[in-house]
């Protein structure tokens, strides 16, 4: 189990070492969606139209996955500056305060989906041809918005202690089951659409299993739910995140549309709030 010692080493040395494998771990990441929609434009007689529908819930993943970055992207450089600074305590305490955000984040955004996934597909540009293919496939992605989330949110907190190899090996591990099971699911078991939705689940479920097994057994800095007395914090989380919205305009209306930059920007606030209480 290979790790950066940051504290050793050249600093060219140390930022490679760290960034080419970030960089490929990123790479993967583009399998997910690029596997499904290979394999579902192959879909005999139904591939063009369901190729199409599938398209329509990119927007509704990429949300998801801005808010996992949310708080992995936010809470990931505060826990190495703690870590810097040899506060041990305090590096723990964010990254459980993310890892219950990121719990908390996945549900209410689960949720939602299920409750909204119809209206925002039509919002989208769905018609009565595609949303037989888009919703089905919507809905079953939202049932595996937890382990995504974490997949992809927690992952930060391993390339922050020094093992870039293992958080490019988790998202390896979901990339590869996923072209390995969308075939299974979409033409052996004769699932279509749907086939491919449970295979990325599958996929992501995996690399969450990885991400949670080695954060818990395998280093030091362990995450869990984040104390009691913390906890009050997270909870007031949407006041906190108001809050920040009338005094930020990178939190307006836009972001509904562009998400990722600006719900990063405030979740780095919030986390730096709740460290501090």
């Amino acid at each position: 189990m290979k790790r950066i010692d940051f504290e050793k080493g050249t600093v060219t040395g140390n930022i490679l070492g760290a960034a080419l494998p970030m960089l490929v771990a990123q790479i993967l990441n583009l399998l997910y969606n690029i596997v499904d929609r290979i394999y579902i434009a192959r879909i005999p007689e139904t591939g063009t139209k369901a190729l199409g529908a599938v398209g329509l819930c990119f927007p509704l993943i990429t949300i998801i996955t801005a808010f996992a970055n949310l708080f992995g992207g936010g809470g990931a450089p505060l826990f190495s500056i703690y870590r810097g600074q040899k506060e041990e305590s305090k590096a723990v305490r964010i990254m459980n305060t993310s890892f219950t955000m990121l719990c908390l984040g996945a549900v209410i955004l689960m949720c939602f989906g299920l409750f909204l996934a119809r209206p925002l597909l039509v919002l989208f540009g769905a018609s009565a041809d595609a949303l037989p293919y888009a919703y089905p496939y919507m809905m079953i992605y939202l049932i595996g918005t937890l382990p995504s989330m974490i997949a992809v949110g927690m992952n930060p907190f391993i390339n922050a202690q020094g093992y870039a190899l293992i958080g490019m090996s988790s998202v390896a591990i979901g990339a590869v089951a996923n072209l390995v099971l969308d075939p299974l699911f979409i033409f052996v078991f004769g699932l279509g659409v749907e086939g491919a939705a449970i295979a990325t689940v599958i996929s992501q479920f995996l690399s969450a299993t990885f991400v949670g097994h080695f954060l818990t057994r395998r280093l030091n800095l362990r995450y869990a739910f984040c104390e009691k007395r913390s906890f009050a914090v997270v909870l007031v989380m949407p006041k906190i995140l108001s809050a920040l919205a009338r005094q930020d305009l990178s939190c307006s209306l836009p972001t509904v549309l562009f998400p990722s930059a600006a719900i990063m920007f405030c979740l780095l606030r919030v986390v730096i709030y709740t460290s501090r209480l």
